[in-house]
């Protein structure tokens, strides 16, 4: 290959993927935000998956419920508030990149760190309230 072609194909090749880059930042406001989310709750499920030894078998998750057994689950249970916010990220975040609303745009990414951050909180807490660490 001579420099021209090299310099073509390097050019050629970088122009889409600096389209696409260029497009999702403009439909996706706060991009930085759904990295932070997405990096949250994967540290969590990593967190979770390093110290199952130390939970206990059935932990309490569904506050909700009335007092007692029904709110307890399996210790696997609290990986669903992590996988719950990872799908409500992926779901806004569609919603967010064919949406023409600017307001509706943030709102929607906003929405996504705050349940993340809440899912968050929530599992690390109960890790804290019934792990033997």
């Amino acid at each position: 290959m001579t420099g021209n072609m090299k310099k073509q194909n390097k050019k050629g090749g970088s122009k889409p993927l600096n389209k696409a880059g260029e497009e999702l930042r403009k439909n996706l406001p706060f991009l930085k935000l759904i990295y932070i989310s997405l990096f949250v709750n994967l540290l969590v499920l990593l967190f979770l998956f390093f110290f199952r030894g130390k939970i206990p078998p059935e932990v309490p998750l569904y506050y909700g419920f009335p007092e007692g057994e029904s709110q307890l689950t399996n210790k696997s249970g609290l990986y669903l508030p992590a996988v719950v916010s990872i799908a409500v990220i992926v779901i806004n975040s569609l919603i967010t990149y064919f949406s023409r609303d600017e307001f509706i745009k943030k709102t929607l990414i906003i929405v996504s760190f705050a349940i993340t951050f809440l899912s968050a909180i929530t599992t690390v807490k109960i890790f804290f309230l019934v792990g033997s660490y």
